[in-house]
């Protein structure tokens, strides 16, 4: 908008307002450059008038001092002696340039002094070529006396000019005196007064700089004569300059009985100041104007060009838009036809997918030969993996498209890390791996976020490390995030022992479809979207992953993620509150593994017991005998099942030879084999847990063998009875399945309960039947020919709001697991 605005401005417009501020530029550098020069030429001037100033105060002060010495010396003399006057006031001349005469006078008394008569003089000194006696004709007898009468009591100096002032006049300095200090008729003797004669123009007669300023001299007094022009001169006159400017100044002198005052003033000419400067910045200022007006001219010239040149690359970038309107559509289109054909996939797959995991869970339900048995596990498990597959393809096509949503619910965070790890057990057992979860002590365990989300990043780490650890132990650890102040941060880790990943690997193996040996005669398969999906995932959770690694000792994946505590709802360990307070109880922990101890001593030690360790059986037995010595003895014991030379059950035998009741030994063991609790059953153990175990299990446990606290178990449904005492069925069910293999499965899945099943293969049927029939619980498949799930069910509801029925509890049953067709069903 703004180019477009500037573009409508008359070219002179902009010509007009380039010299306007280019000649406002050359007046404002002028009148610096001007200012400036003059301020030089005002501090001459105050420079000179301080020169001039310092002379006239000097030979004021000079005179002072010489009418004090007179005075002072007549004063003294008991006898008045007029040699001795001339003497001392003659040397008082010759040291003094500036006094031209001095003089003791006799005055009569005001009414004896008749006008014109002459002043009586006693005695005077007078320098070569000055007339005293003509200085005094000069005066008005008259006003003398009565100046002088109006100083007799104050003894002080009074000054009187001799004329109108100029260039060569000449001021008196006047006191009276008391020869001998007596007290004398003054009515015959009259009074005597001290006078000096002071040439003005001597007072400047030291300054070199006098010619060049006008100067004027006032003395400023009490009295009858108040201000007297002392001395006047005009400075010297170029008549034939310039002038450009005057400088004033004035100044006072103030002396014990009048004051002086000085003021002058001075012409300043062209000729006088510097013209380099003014020139230069006349010449700046043109030159800058200039400037301006060249690059206005440039940027209209190139303003013309850009014109010509936007209106090409408009109809280019017109062109483009179209295209890339054209691409933007095609890859809009790609991109849905990718989702829907994704979508319509994971559909496809995962019905048959249903009947084949579903059929083979059944069959393994009935009995089978061994080999039967085999093959039916086999293709279980590669239903399974297939299913892994199309989630993790799934996953990764709704974070690309930027579909995917996380949940924010309250959830218990070592219920989530605990139950991650427990699905793994099993496997991990099978390859002789030490499976364990350890939260951090202090951890708060209650958390907002998504535990589903959370969980499957924990599962693919923890997939990943067992798919290239052949030995060794698998460790998952959670706890906050040290390096962070944000106490929100969790930090995680997946620990293994297997083969380690190379260096140069460490960040490739986080994209997608990518693993760390991509031959065709690797030795591990996968598709390698595990770690790129949890990549994706941990990202959305602000957080990050990484990986640490070194070659065949094993690799650690770090990861950490935001999830804000729940500061609603309070700390628990598992579904129920079993903490108890274990202070005073001491529990023997043997396992070889250090990280099952340490576990083990971090939840048993946090509840205040005191927990014993042992590395393995024999070291187990040492500490046995070391507490029967000294009459002490354990007050629970856990014991890992599998340990090199002595294994759990050797050392229960060992220790109930040496009278340790095993009602309070706990077994624990890596596998759930039947033939391990059949011993322990054998031994009276006190119980037998699978490792990792979890914290509410071990807890409860413990609570019922050392406090005999029993935590009551979930009860099972209840059955309803008529009135005639006959168990009645729970029900009737509405299956609606357009698919005859998943109705068979979901019957097959029912037929040991006492519900009734009616099947519809449509939504219309469903309805019509729904008409009809009371019906406890529907399934409602979503895609179905003739009407859907979705269609059905609001015909249903309808239905029921009609009836002012209850709303009976619907479940949608679909293969598509993309959060848009929950949100929708809900």
């Amino acid at each position: 908008m703004a180019r477009a605005s500037t573009e409508h401005i008359p070219v002179w417009l902009i010509y007009t307002v380039t010299v306007i501020f280019g000649i406002a530029f050359t007046v404002t550098i002028f009148f610096v450059v001007w200012n400036n020069t003059l301020n030089n030429k005002h501090q001459e001037f105050l420079i000179d008038t301080l020169s001039v100033r310092e002379s006239v105060m000097q030979n004021f002060i000079a005179a002072e001092h010489s009418i004090d010495s007179l005075s002072a010396m007549i004063d003294a003399l008991p006898d008045f002696e007029p040699s001795v006057f001339e003497s001392f006031a003659g040397s008082v001349l010759a040291n003094n340039s500036s006094i031209n005469a001095a003089a003791l006078l006799s005055i009569p008394q005001p009414e004896h002094v008749m006008p014109g008569s002459e002043l009586p003089v006693l005695t005077s000194v007078a320098a070569t070529g000055f007339s005293f006696r003509e200085q005094i004709q000069q005066l008005n007898i008259g006003e003398i006396i009565r100046t002088t009468d109006n100083i007799l009591d104050t003894g002080k100096t009074a000054i009187v000019s001799a004329g109108q002032g100029g260039e060569s006049q000449a001021f008196w300095l006047i006191r009276r005196v008391n020869p001998g200090g007596e007290n004398l008729d003054e009515t015959v003797n009259g009074r005597k007064f001290i006078v000096i004669v002071i040439d003005s123009s001597s007072l400047l007669a030291r300054t070199a700089v006098v010619n060049r300023i006008s100067t004027s001299i006032y003395s400023e007094s009490a009295g009858l004569f108040g201000r007297q022009l002392l001395y006047s001169r005009e400075g010297s006159q170029d008549v034939d300059g310039w002038q450009i400017s005057s400088f004033t100044e004035q100044n006072n002198v103030q002396l014990p009985s009048y004051s002086v005052r000085l003021e002058f003033s001075r012409q300043v000419y062209w000729h006088e100041i510097e013209h380099g400067l003014i020139y230069t910045s006349l010449i700046i200022g043109a030159g800058v104007t200039l400037l301006l007006v060249a690059l206005v001219r440039t940027r209209d010239l190139q303003a013309r060009e850009l014109r010509e040149r936007n209106i090409v690359i408009e109809k280019k970038v017109e062109e483009q838009t179209k295209e890339l309107a054209v691409a933007r559509d095609k890859a809009l289109e790609a991109s849905r036809m990718k989702s829907d054909f994704l979508a319509s996939m994971s559909h496809e797959i995962r019905t048959p997918l249903n009947a084949i995991i579903g059929m083979s869970e059944l069959l393994s339900e009935t009995q089978l030969s061994s080999e039967q048995r085999k093959y039916i596990d086999i293709f279980r498990k590669a239903g399974d993996t297939l299913l892994s597959l199309v989630n993790d393809i799934l996953d990764l096509s709704k974070i690309e498209a930027q579909q995917l949503v996380l949940e924010e619910i309250s959830f218990d965070l070592r219920e989530t890390v605990e139950e991650s790890v427990d699905i793994y057990a099993v496997k991990a057992a099978e390859k002789g791996i030490e499976l364990a979860a350890r939260i951090k002590p202090g951890t708060k365990t209650r958390r907002i976020g998504d535990p589903t989300r959370l969980r499957q990043i924990i599962l693919n780490l923890i997939s990943n490390a067992l798919k290239f650890t052949d030995s060794g132990e698998i460790v998952v650890t959670a706890g906050p995030d040290e390096e962070s102040q944000d106490p929100d941060r969790l930090h995680f880790s997946v620990s293994d022992t297997g083969i380690g990943i190379p260096q140069d690997k460490l960040e490739k193996i986080f994209a997608s479809f990518t693993q760390v040996d991509s031959s065709t005669t690797r030795k591990y398969g996968g598709t390698g979207l595990g770690l790129t999906i949890s990549k994706s995932l941990t990202s959305m959770m602000g957080g990050r992953i990484w990986v640490e690694s070194s070659e065949g000792v094993g690799s650690t994946f770090h990861f950490i993620v935001h999830l804000p505590r729940d500061t609603e709802v309070t700390e628990i360990s598992g579904r129920f509150n079993i903490e108890r307070d274990l202070k005073g109880k001491r529990i023997l922990v043997v396992d070889d593994n250090s990280t099952n101890r340490l576990i083990l001593r971090e939840n048993l030690s946090g509840l205040g017991a005191e927990v014993i360790e042992a590395v393995n059986g024999r070291d187990a037995l040492n500490k046995v005998d070391e507490y029967i010595s000294n009459n002490e003895t354990f007050d629970l014991g856990l014991i890992d099942c599998r340990m090199p030379e002595l294994d759990g059950f050797q050392l229960a035998e060992a220790m109930r030879e040496k009278g340790i009741d095993l009602a309070k030994i706990l077994m624990i063991s890596s596998a759930d084999l039947s033939k391990d609790m059949q011993e322990a059953k054998r031994l009276s153990l006190g119980a037998y847990l699978v490792k990792p175990v979890k914290r509410a299990d071990l807890l409860q446990i413990i609570n019922q063998k050392l406090f005999n606290q029993e935590i009551a178990a979930e009860t099972g449904k209840k059955e309803t009875v008529d009135e005639t005492g006959q168990k009645k069925q729970n029900g009737t069910i509405l299956l609606v399945e357009d698919n005859p293999d998943n109705r068979l499965l979901i019957k097959a899945y029912l037929k040991k309960t006492d519900y009734t099943i009616i099947e519809a293969e449509n939504g219309q049927l469903a309805v019509d039947l729904f008409r009809e029939n009371d019906f406890d619980l529907v399934f409602m498949d979503v895609q179905m020919p003739v009407m859907d799930g979705h269609e059905a069910t609001r015909q249903i509801r309808s239905f029921e709001a009609e009836k002012n029925n209850h709303r009976t509890p619907i479940i949608a049953l679909t293969a598509h697991a993309i959060k848009e067709e929950i949100d929708k069903c809900i």
